[in-house]
């Protein structure tokens, strides 16, 4: 029987993969203060030139940092200084570059995720040409929403390994970011919208197949989907020993029609905009992007502030979506209530002081679903009941058997307090 002979280690130079570092600054600020990301770029114009960055898809990153897409780069800070001439698909070498807005040498800048407003007027090639429909997806109307079986129809595999094991149904805006996606009018870039709130971004149309090593590498925010050369094709935003040196420009065809641009934009800023914390940390006050809500109709805008680090952190500190616990009045004696928007990051507050997690005598061996907390104050509920002790145990092995039908064993009596208790009497029996 012939066997297949090991697969030998890639034959690298390094380990991960090298990369250019291109660093992009705000001219708006003083010197050290004033780097806005960093960026690795894998990239080549050709294969004799060095490594670099996709100029577009560089430029769509700053787009989104900044909320203005018509932005340029120079190598100085001065802004009457040479503009570097805009090509898609030419190649920015490793080095220092400034980010120009026409007009706005103060821009303001998204401190986070939640607070990016998504550039639904600002059409970007091809990242707002790649219309859907359910003929695209060969889904049925009213179908889409069977998220994981339609998309492993549709896909056929992994779209980027095309592997058919170990596949899972990614989503491409991530499920945690409901709250966003409602807030933005993203509504528009799926199939089907009669469903329930929370199953909007089980669209079909927010779902791609990826292999599970893949899809973790998806989630890191190591990599995510641009647009090269007029196709769609993955590109890795951070170093990777395989995974990059594998997949990075490779293109993905099969992704043209199945899932809107909007949301594959949506994905890289997800992936990229946790990246500017250099930015975020210097002792200058910076003008940031927020969103506000209207209290009294809660309709949604954006305003520009001028924050100090500390508001700026608060800003960018992520508050849980889930229920958190309140600490209940005094002396009421009723369970904590809950209460949404709580921030539930960092130490134990306060308010749950009062709380403790029941050792592992305090329960009993079975499974329990979920998590039981008991007030302090009530740690008597859990103290035992003490039984009188036990003053004799005898056999007794002479007892009828059951419906005579087998020898009945030995039956240990219990005798506490004076007084036996057995399983039963012969009295009792007919």
């Amino acid at each position: 029987m012939p066997l297949a002979r090991p697969y030998e280690p890639q034959e690298r130079d390094q380990y991960p993969a090298p990369s250019a570092r291109i660093i992009i600054h705000h001219p708006g600020y003083a010197d050290g203060y004033d780097t806005l990301i960093r960026l690795d770029g894998f990239d080549k114009k050709d294969t004799s030139s060095s490594l670099g960055l996709h100029m577009g898809t560089a430029l769509v990153i700053c787009g989104i940092i900044t909320s203005h897409f018509s932005g340029y780069f120079t190598r100085v800070k001065e802004k009457e200084a040479q503009q570097i001439q805009f090509e898609d698909d030419a190649v920015l070498e490793g080095g220092d570059y400034y980010l120009h807005i026409p007009g706005d040498e103060t821009y303001a800048v998204c401190p986070a995720f939640e607070h990016w407003k998504f550039p639904h007027d600002n059409p970007l090639s091809p990242w707002a040409c790649s219309a859907i429909s359910h003929s695209s997806t060969g889904i049925q109307p009213n179908k889409s929403y069977a998220h994981q079986s339609s998309t492993f129809t549709r896909d056929q595999g992994c779209l980027v390994s095309r592997y058919r094991d170990m596949k899972e149904a990614c989503h491409v805006c991530p499920a945690e970011e409901l709250v966003w996606f409602r807030q933005n009018n993203m509504t528009n870039y799926i199939l089907d919208t009669d469903v329930l709130a929370n199953a909007l971004l089980e669209d079909v149309a927010n779902l791609v197949a990826l292999r599970r090593d893949i899809h973790k590498s998806f989630d890191d925010r190591e990599w995510a989907f641009a647009g090269k050369e007029g196709v769609w094709s993955v590109h890795f935003l951070k170093p990777t020993n395989d995974l990059g040196p594998t997949y990075h420009n490779l293109r993905v065809p099969d992704l043209q029609g199945k899932v809107s641009g909007q949301l594959l934009l949506t994905r890289l800023a997800w992936a990229v905009l946790p990246r500017m914390r250099e930015f975020w940390s210097g002792p200058s006050k910076r003008w940031v992007t927020v969103r506000t809500v209207n209290e009294s109709d809660g309709t949604t805008g954006w305003i520009k502030k001028y924050l100090n680090q500390q508001e700026t952190e608060r800003m960018m500190r992520k508050k849980s979506r889930s229920p958190a616990k309140r600490k209940a009045p005094d002396g009421d004696g009723q369970d904590a209530v809950e209460e949404e928007g709580a921030d539930c990051g960092g130490s134990e507050s306060s308010e749950d002081s009062n709380w403790h997690w029941p050792s592992s005598s305090e329960e009993d061996d079975s499974p329990r679903r979920g998590r039981k907390r008991k007030r302090s104050s009530a740690s008597s509920a859990y103290q035992s009941v003490s039984l009188p002790p036990c003053k004799q145990i005898t056999t007794c092995s002479d007892l009828p058997s059951y419906h005579n039908t087998h020898p009945t064993p030995d039956v240990e009596h219990v005798v506490l307090d004076d007084q036996t208790f057995a399983p039963w009497s012969t009295s009792e029996r007919a």
